[in-house]
């Protein structure tokens, strides 16, 4: 599913107080940059999922947002997320959360769990080979729409010198590994940045030479639909040019 690997990538579950009154408010959110790919993508998605999209403003930076706050959208959208799970394990926490607090919508609950709620390991499920994962090839396009870079390096005269994709992931290194196994690849996964003032470490792979032809597979059959669909072509031409 599409949508359920672009919410792991650049989406929130959240549950909040608003106004302080005695009532639970859950919302999902993809906040994007704004493009009119991205627009189309977002408005596809709340067609089929629900939700609304609005476009916002933050620091004079425009954003095409999409979300999901009525109890019926909620509804609908938890139900996908039963069918097909997530995967990392941040959202996974946050959709244990989430759900804790419909079961038992009071302020009490709230309180005493949402500061442990990345702490609870017991939801938790680690998946072990991307084969299990029945969805995984759609939800892989989303959270790439999300994640992924597709990166090409230029000669000091302009020229394309080489291509890569890449994609990063903070804690989860088996996400990593399931995409790897995914394209066959047997590029290494770098734990590329310090450890932030939680511990969690960033991981990151970078997908070069005949392994990258995979992804025009992949792609042909899971295709891109946000911004990154123009980004991918770009680059799908220059790795054409230096193969």
């Amino acid at each position: 599913m599409f949508w359920v690997g672009l919410l792991e990538g650049d989406g929130t579950i959240t549950v909040d107080n608003p106004n302080n009154r005695n009532k639970l408010r859950v919302r999902i959110v993809i906040a994007l940059a704004y493009s009119l790919e991205n627009e189309k993508m977002l408005v596809l998605i709340a067609k089929v999922v629900g939700g609304k999209v609005n476009t916002e403003y933050k620091k004079n930076t425009k954003y095409i947002v999409w979300v999901s706050s009525k109890k019926s959208d909620i509804r609908q959208a938890f139900g996908i997320l039963g069918k097909y799970p997530l995967i990392t394990s941040r959202k996974q926490a946050q959709f244990a959360f989430a759900n804790s607090c419909i079961l038992q919508p009071d302020l009490a609950n709230f309180i005493v769990n949402r500061q442990n709620k990345y702490n609870d390991k017991s939801y938790l499920q680690y998946f072990q080979d991307y084969k299990d994962i029945p969805y995984f090839s759609a939800w892989l396009s989303g959270f790439i729409e999300g994640e992924g870079n597709f990166n090409l390096v230029r000669y000091t005269t302009g020229g394309i010198k080489s291509c890569s994709f890449n994609i990063g992931q903070n804690k989860d290194l088996f996400v990593l590994n399931l995409i790897k196994s995914y394209f066959n690849s047997n590029h290494t996964i770098y734990n590329d940045k310090k450890p932030n003032k939680q511990g969690i470490k960033h991981f990151r792979i970078s997908i070069s030479g005949k392994p990258s032809l995979t992804l025009l597979t992949h792609f042909k059959h899971n295709p891109l639909l946000g911004s990154k669909a123009i980004s991918y072509s770009n680059w799908i031409n220059n790795l054409n040019k230096t193969a």
